[in-house]
């Protein structure tokens, strides 16, 4: 193989990375927009680009991912509306609600079950589980709401 053929091959590879990226950021933006387009005229809290971490571990394991997300807290149901802290690029809406709910909204990614949620320091611990197949996904997930611009200590007293 040429020293040409190998800078095609390597500048093609990475055109495609990035379009790739692209698109698929295209496709959850579109997401994101219908998700909240169906919360219009509806009771709910939204807390617009808070910081959110989210721990994940099980089998295969997971790593610590700090991401900005728009949070809509809407009866019993959390939805974290998620982009990236980097690139700011469009990422899956996960749905967060209680163990052995089986609503899910549409555009949704995937759905946590959550076991407890508590207010630590300024942040919103929740933590939960996933199934994806046979494998059991732990979550921790922690949601700044320092000036989020409601009362959390009477959200915990309902349920999410």
């Amino acid at each position: 193989m040429s020293i040409n053929n190998l800078y095609l091959f390597t500048g093609g590879f990475i055109l495609i990375f990035i379009l790739g990226n692209f698109v698929s950021h295209l496709c959850y933006k579109r997401k994101h927009e219908s998700l909240l387009k169906l919360f219009k005229g509806k009771d709910y809290i939204l807390i617009r680009n808070t910081e959110i971490s989210i721990e994940a571990s099980g089998k295969p394991p997971y790593k610590n991912h700090m991401n900005k997300a728009d949070v809509i807290f809407s009866g019993e149901y959390l939805l974290l509306v998620i982009r990236s802290q980097i690139f700011v690029q469009a990422l899956p809406v996960l749905q967060i609600s209680r163990i052995g709910n089986y609503e899910k909204f549409p555009y949704v990614w995937e759905e946590l079950g959550y076991i407890s949620k508590m207010k630590v320091k300024d942040q919103l611990r929740i933590t939960g589980f996933s199934m994806r197949g046979p494998f059991r996904i732990n979550y921790k997930i922690f949601i700044n709401i320092k000036n989020a611009g409601f009362d959390l200590e009477n959200d915990l007293k309902k349920d999410l």
